[in-house]
C-alpha cells in the first residue's frame, strides 16, 4: 500500500464491521467521535512504522463504529492514523484462510492415483471449506468487472450511468477488454498504457483460471479429503453418453485422464488472485485520476514494482525483443 493514500475528492467507505482484528497487530483507522473507540479500517503493512499523514487530499472517509454501533461516521483524510489493537475482536471466520498454493488444478490420476471419481450435485456441499472459497471465486468476478467499468469511465472522463451500463451489458469479456484497451490507447501516455497492458494481461490470466473453475462439473472422492474434483462439461457429458451405451469399465481409464483435482489451497490461489486484481485495478484507477504530479510520479513506480506487474512487464519486454521488427515502409 503506497503512503500517503491520495483522496482527491469524494467519500470512500471503509467497512470492517465483520473483520477480525488481532491483539498487538497494527492497523490504519480512526477514533470514533462519539465513543472514542478505535475503528480499525485497513491493514497496516508497515506494522506501526508509517508516520502521518497516512492519507491526504480533499476526499473523506466513511466508516462504522463497531463499539457504539454507529453505522456511519465521516472523517477527513488526515484523521486516518496508525492504531494498534489491544485485544482480539470481531467474529471468527468459519474457516481461516489458507495460504495459496500458487498452483493450478492437477490431474487426479497424477495426484491421487488410487482415487475413485464421482460426480453429482451433492459433492460441493460435502466440502464446505471448498464451497466457501468457490463462492468467493464466483462472487468476486462481478467486483472485478465493476471496477473495470469504473476504470473505463475514468479513462474517458465520464461518469454517466448509460456508459457504465453499456460496458457491463457486454457479455463477452474479449469485447469489454477491446473497448477499454482502445480507449486507454487513445488517452493514456505511452508509459501509462504499457502499465495498463500489463494489468489487463494479468486480468486475462486470472479470468481464465476463474472461468475454468466455475464452468466445470464438480465431483468428489473419499481419497481427496480437502478438495474437489473437476471435469470439463463437454468431457463429462461425452463420458456419460458413452457409458450409457457401452461397457463402463472400458471407459474408466479414459475418463480419469479428463478429471482434475482442486485442493483447498489451489482454490484459495484463484480467490486471492481475484481480490488482488480488484485492488490493483482500483489503485490504477486512482493513479490515472489524480492531478497531483509529484504523487503520480511516485505512485507509478510503486505500481510497476508490484511483483506480478513487474514480472509481466519483464515478460512483455522480452516478447518485444523476440518479435521480428516491422520493416520500414
Amino acid at each position: 500500500m503506497p503512503i500517503p493514500i491520495l483522496l482527491d475528492k469524494g467519500t470512500f467507505r471503509l467497512s470492517w464491521e465483520n473483520k477480525r482484528v488481532h491483539n498487538g497487530k497494527w492497523y490504519f483507522g480512526f477514533i470514533c467521535s462519539k465513543c472514542k473507540a478505535k475503528i480499525f479500517a485497513l491493514d497496516d503493512p508497515t506494522q506501526g512504522q508509517a508516520k502521518p499523514p497516512i492519507a491526504i487530499g480533499r476526499g473523506k472517509f466513511s466508516a462504522p463504529c463497531r463499539q457504539c454501533k454507529t453505522e456511519e461516521l465521516v472523517f477527513e483524510a488526515s484523521d486516518l492514523v496508525p492504531l494498534q489493537a489491544e485485544q482480539d475482536d470481531g467474529p471468527e471466520l468459519l474457516f481461516r484462510r489458507r495460504k495459496p498454493s500458487g498452483k493450478a488444478r492437477q490431474k487426479l490420476s497424477n495426484r491421487y492415483p488410487k482415487a475413485k471419481a464421482s460426480f453429482g450435485l451433492k459433492f460441493i456441499e460435502e466440502r464446505p471449506e471448498c464451497a466457501v472459497i468457490f463462492a468467493r471465486c464466483v462472487v468476486n468476478w462481478s467486483y472485478v468487472e465493476n471496477q473495470t467499468a469504473l476504470l473505463l469511465a475514468k479513462i474517458l472522463k465520464i461518469n454517466t450511468e448509460p456508459a457504465l451500463a453499456m460496458f457491463l451489458a457486454m457479455q463477452n469479456s474479449r469485447v469489454q477488454v477491446s473497448v477499454i484497451t482502445a480507449a486507454a490507447k487513445s488517452v493514456l501516455s505511452p508509459d501509462d498504457f504499457r502499465l495498463f497492458q500489463a494489468m489487463m494481461n494479468i486480468r486475462r490470466s486470472v479470468e481464465s483460471a476463474r472461468n475454468h473453475l466455475v464452468h466445470g462439473v464438480i465431483g468428489g472422492s473419499m481419497s481427496v479429503e480437502n478438495g474437489i474434483l473437476w471435469s470439463d462439461q463437454k468431457d463429462h457429458a461425452s463420458h456419460t453418453a458413452i457409458v450409457w451405451g457401452t461397457d463402463y469399465t472400458q471407459m474408466e481409464t479414459k475418463h480419469l485422464d479428463e478429471v482434475f483435482v482442486y485442493e483447498a489451497d489451489d482454490l484459495e490461489t484463484i480467490a486471492q488472485d481475484l481480490e488482488w486484481l480488484h485492488g490493483f485495478i482500483g489503485s490504477f484507477w486512482g493513479y490515472i485520476g489524480s492531478s497531483n504530479a509529484e504523487w503520480r510520479a511516485e505512485r507509478y513506480h510503486q505500481l510497476c514494482a508490484e511483483p506480478r506487474v513487474q514480472a509481466e512487464l519483464h515478460r512483455m519486454k522480452q516478447a518485444d525483443k523476440n518479435s521480428p521488427s516491422t520493416p520500414a515502409q
